[in-house]
């Protein structure tokens, strides 16, 4: 009887906390339908990523970095996720990033991975040379441990919001956004 009351105690909490933190959506304009073409997919090097991040602080955006390989299967299933966010947040200031990172890159892999999509909501990027990839990313305190799926949330002052790996919900990515954007200027 014990373990019962604190099984439904438990799972009433969860839905309370999830209920409790959660954002009302903010009024996102009219979404253009701004679609890219994977033909035009285009190589970064390491050094990019940390200047996007950087960039971004400078123009006041926040950035959702998407690390993901086109082998992996959660790969597969979180990238429609993904493209979801961005072409719901396309008029917004969040900055989306979605970078390929196998290590033996096949262009033509990574476009069949993205071509499973019906409209590509972010510009399709990828990265041939990882060299110093890691090492890069731990000077911004991005703790990659080469798991895939891998999703970097950074605020308008470059600070690290949510990193995580694995597969993610919208409402998972939805809820934060929102929050993020929904923060009152704090320079």
């Amino acid at each position: 009887m014990i373990i019962v009351i604190i099984l439904i105690s438990a799972l009433f909490a969860i839905f309370i906390w999830n209920h409790l933190e959660s954002y009302e959506d903010i009024e996102i304009e009219q979404s253009n339908a701004i679609n890219y073409d994977v033909e035009n997919i285009k190589d970064i090097s390491s050094s990019d990523i940390i200047n996007f991040i950087e960039n971004s602080e400078k123009n006041r955006h926040p950035v959702l970095i998407y690390l993901y390989t086109s082998w992996c299967g959660i790969c597969q299933k979180q990238l429609p996720v993904i493209n979801q966010v961005a072409q719901k947040f396309q008029n917004t200031d969040l900055q989306v990033m979605a970078v390929a990172i196998d290590k033996d890159l096949d262009l033509n892999k990574v476009k069949n991975h993205l071509n499973r999509l019906d409209n590509l909501y972010f510009l399709p990027l990828y990265i041939s040379n990882r060299g110093n990839f890691k090492e890069l990313l731990k000077t911004k305190s991005i703790n990659f441990k080469n798991r895939i799926p891998f999703t970097i949330l950074i605020d308008k002052n470059s600070k690290i919001i949510k990193q995580s790996s694995g597969y993610k919900s919208f409402k998972y990515f939805n809820k934060r956004i929102i929050k993020l954007l929904s923060k009152k200027d704090e320079s």
